[in-house]
């Protein structure tokens, strides 16, 4: 009986030990760990910075962490990009996803400006896409 209670306490000892701790995470791209932060500070997660640069945070918000590191993963990934062939086409999927309230983002490459964003699913691309050849076409209508 007594080894059984001795058990007990080791048992005990170490759930208790265990309590509340520290988690952390670090990424390289300087800009996602910054939207990150940004994101953790509007939900008002508490967190510290440590002496590498790992972002600490309390172990009893590591799901509400995990849910906003994916949503920024998923703004910075990039689904689809798309270089437009000229001015007008890139005004136009601007003005597409923007008016669908879909982030994207633009990154110059030595052939031109490319126009990166995610779609919530291959039929949104497409609805994009019809959308953006309908105006064409219009334009071509009018000249």
């Amino acid at each position: 009986m007594r080894k059984y209670a001795s058990w007990l306490v080791v048992v005990l000892f170490m759930a208790a030990c265990r309590g509340e701790g520290e988690n952390g995470f670090q990424d390289s791209r300087a800009d996602f760990m910054e939207a990150v932060k940004r994101e953790m500070t509007a939900e008002q997660i508490a967190f510290r910075i440590d002496a590498e640069g790992m972002v600490r945070y309390s172990s009893r918000d590591q799901a509400a962490v995990e849910r906003i590191r994916a949503a920024v993963e998923q703004e910075f990934s990039c689904g689809t990009m798309m270089k437009p062939p000229d001015q007008q086409w890139r005004d136009d999927l601007k003005r597409v996803l923007a008016e669908r309230g879909i982030k994207y983002r633009s990154q110059i490459e030595l052939d031109g400006e490319w126009i990166c964003w995610s779609p919530e699913s291959p039929a949104q691309q497409n609805e994009i896409h019809m959308e953006l050849a309908r105006r064409r076409f219009d334009r071509m209508q009018q000249k």
